[in-house]
């Protein structure tokens, strides 16, 4: 994580909790020379096509439990020379499943038809990264050999599972051209599932369903010649790339019905059953600490707090790869004496902490914003990626991620704002909360800067202000570090609308208290600044330049994402130099949206000009015609702080 003026990247991800397959299916009856021109005839400029994709999903009831294989084939086709970079590719599956077979090979144009070669090596490792809830996945990297214009790359596996609960998911589009991709799920009359289409231009997808004897046949049908630019302001794919979900809800055997994940009441006695088999009884080893903790706390809130507190600080997160006991979290005393745990050790802990004091807390499952969905709409374990804790204070929620480090207990991280959380109340009980998405005020940026001309040089002195998301994240950057490294970390995550900016100096009062703002006061200067055009100088006051590197195509295909809502606000005061004065104020402009806007207003009195400038940004995704007003917003903010200060000499 970088700071406030930061948009974040997403990686083009529709599987991390949940089996992603691809799949193609060869052509035939076409010489590759022909082939590859009506391929590049139909889609021009792009370097690989996918040709056909192709996903067999098979469902028996074997020893009374339903058993999937899934047959996956996948085909793409090379359009363009200087493509060797298309060669490294990967095949993620999920650990619950017995691969069987793995093969990928290149079809590579011969003599007017194809030469099959072979990959001959395949690596296996697993793939984590700081979101982790469970560990599910494993993925094997490769290299397709003979890459070049008209190679066809081909892979095709086969997997088996007897764990119902894994959803198949499937994609139809992603980010290239794709034709022919096709869902087949063939299930017994017994077998009951249920299905959603998520994302864009989920109407291109065709559904048909048959019965053959004992046999049901669903079958999902798409071309999507569409592709998605993925970059660091787009959203999480499952946004916008059409894809389905598809789970088995129950099945009959032997005149009983059997449950697996159908409905909310389902999916929470899945989750459930993952923590029933903690300890009730509170280690004494965590009793003493809740009491230390807490020593001297005047209210329970105060207590939660320290306990919070603690927790972000004395345990460190460590992702956790346990297989199937990765759905569980560790116990409390576990946690305490290793020092370190995952989202689900830390909330283990949090749990038994506050509840060794006598107050009521919870587990709750929740998704990150890169998954899109909502339990109350689609109950799946593609849902959530994420453990916090519940204090109960009242009937209240208040929600607690051990896995941040400088967040006020108050402030819910960004990522998990927006969604919808399941809190166990115990076996049989739960509640469906959604997390409020904070106002922009709470995420509050104030940047009060006083300047000075000296030469065509720009010195000054400010002081930034930090509330909510953006005050966690600074003191994630300054807390623990050398003072020798703050003028560079300052300089790095506030820059000025110079790059050769220079922060000369950083004061730091403290950590402050959990109401009060982070604080830092700071000098700078900016060399060459100034232009001079015979007797005039000009110079700009907008220095801060939020959002200026916010470029957006018109023709832009994906969303945009805001990692947070923010209010950023700064004020730049001029000293006008003696000799010179102002010949007139620029204009003020301002742009009011709903989801965003902007205003700048100059003003001048007793020798100073000063600009206020105010930023909002309301919204966590935005597409469509709000996408375009929003790069009309951009537009007049880039043409507004391209205005100068126009400066005469009065003395010559």
């Amino acid at each position: 994580m970088a700071t406030c003026m930061t948009w974040l990247r997403n990686k083009y991800v529709l599987a991390a909790a949940t089996l992603f397959l691809f799949c193609w299916k060869v052509t035939a009856g076409t010489q590759p020379s022909q082939e590859l021109q009506q391929w590049q005839q139909k889609y021009p400029g792009n370097a690989l096509v996918m040709v056909s994709k192709q996903l067999h999903v098979t469902i028996d009831l074997v020893n009374n439990v339903p058993q999937t294989t899934l047959d996956d084939y996948q085909e793409m086709i090379v359009l363009k020379d200087n493509s060797a970079f298309l060669a490294d590719s990967k095949e993620y599956f999920n650990n619950h499943f017995d691969l069987k077979k793995l093969e990928a090979y290149s079809l590579v144009p011969e003599n007017n038809q194809y030469k099959k070669v072979t990959v001959s090596k395949f690596t296996k490792s697993v793939e984590m990264d700081n979101t982790v809830f469970f560990d599910d996945q494993y993925v094997y990297a490769y290299t397709y050999p003979a890459v070049g214009r008209g190679t066809k790359l081909v892979t095709r596996s086969v997997a088996t599972t007897d764990y119902a609960y894994i959803p198949v998911v499937f994609d139809f589009g992603g980010p290239m051209p794709g034709e022919n991709m096709e869902l087949t799920l063939s299930i017994p009359r017994e077998v009951q599932i249920i299905f959603k289409l998520f994302g864009n231009d989920t109407s291109i997808v065709q559904y048909n369903k048959t019965v053959k004897g004992n046999r049901v046949i669903h079958t999902w049908k798409a071309d999507n010649p569409k592709y998605y630019d993925i970059d660091e302001k787009t959203p999480g794919s499952r946004y916008f790339v059409p894809h389905l979900i598809v789970q088995i809800a129950g099945y009959r055997v032997n005149n009983q019905q059997k449950a697996v994940i159908g409905s909310l009441k389902d999916l929470y006695a899945f989750d459930y059953s993952h923590i029933s088999g903690l300890p009730d009884d509170i280690h004494a080893d965590v009793t003493r600490l809740g009491d230390s903790i807490t020593a001297g706390c005047l209210s329970d809130r105060e207590k939660v707090r320290s306990i919070f507190r603690w927790v972000q600080k004395h345990i460190k997160y460590v992702a956790i790869e346990d297989g199937e006991n990765g759905y569980v979290p560790s116990e409390a005393v576990q946690v305490l004496k290793r020092r370190y745990g995952d989202c689900k050790g830390k909330s283990s802990l949090l749990v038994s902490l506050i509840r060794s004091q006598g107050m009521k807390a919870s587990y709750a499952w929740v998704g990150s914003r890169e998954r899109p969905y909502k339990f109350s709409e689609f109950p799946s374990i593609v849902n959530s990626d994420h453990m916090i804790a519940a204090w109960w204070d009242g009937e209240h929620p208040v929600l607690l991620d051990g896995t941040t480090f400088s967040h006020r207990m108050e402030d819910v991280p960004a990522f998990i704002q927006g969604k919808e959380c399941v809190i166990e109340k115990g076996k049989d009980d739960f509640m469906v909360y959604s997390i409020p998405v904070t106002l922009p005020v709470s995420n509050l940026v104030v940047d009060s800067v006083f300047v000075r001309i000296q030469g065509d040089t720009l010195t000054g002195t400010g002081k930034l202000y930090l509330w909510g998301e953006n005050r966690a994240r600074m003191i994630g950057l300054f807390e623990g570090k050398d003072t020798s490294l703050y003028n560079k970390i300052l300089q790095a995550n506030l820059p000025k609308a110079s790059n050769k900016h220079l922060v000369t100096s950083v004061t730091i009062p403290g950590i402050p208290a959990d109401d009060a703002p982070f604080v830092i006061g700071y000098s700078f200067m900016l060399p060459d600044y100034l232009t001079r055009v015979q007797q005039n100088a000009y110079v700009s006051l907008s220095l801060d330049r939020f959002l200026e590197e916010m470029i957006i195509n018109r023709d832009r295909k994906t969303p945009l994402e805001s990692p947070m809502t923010v209010k950023y606000n700064t004020v730049c005061q001029l000293l006008i130099p003696e000799g010179y004065g102002l010949k007139k104020l620029p204009e003020n402009t301002s742009y009011s949206h709903s989801l965003f806007g902007f205003s700048e207003v100059y003003s001048q009195s007793e020798g100073r000009v000063e600009l206020q400038s105010n930023i909002t940004i309301n919204f966590q995704v935005i597409d469509g015609p709000v996408l375009n007003e929003f790069q009309d917003m951009l537009s007049l903010l880039n043409r507004s702080y391209l205005k100068s200060l126009p400066l005469a000499k009065t003395q010559i």
